[in-house]
């Protein structure tokens, strides 16, 4: 089978692919991952993009960009 990789804004809470994400996600941080994506956004806010890697039906990778602007001394980038 192909990979697959799905660009969107966040995983929509209610979509097929949430519960998915949610799985490989506790799995990959078994003692501190969240529960469900809606608490973990409500942390860290909306991602500016997801990427999502998926192999045939299954989620295989997740990522998560945040855009933050930072200071550092007096300059802001």
């Amino acid at each position: 089978m192909a990979l697959e990789l799905i660009k969107a804004r966040a995983i929509e809470v209610a979509c097929e692919l949430a519960t998915e994400v949610t799985a490989l996600l506790n799995d990959a941080f078994p003692d501190g991952a969240p529960d469900e994506l809606r608490n973990y956004y409500a942390r860290h806010g909306i991602p500016t993009t997801s990427l999502l890697l998926k192999d045939g039906s299954s989620v295989v990778g997740h990522l998560a960009v945040y855009e933050r602007h930072i200071r550092i001394g007096a300059d802001k980038c």
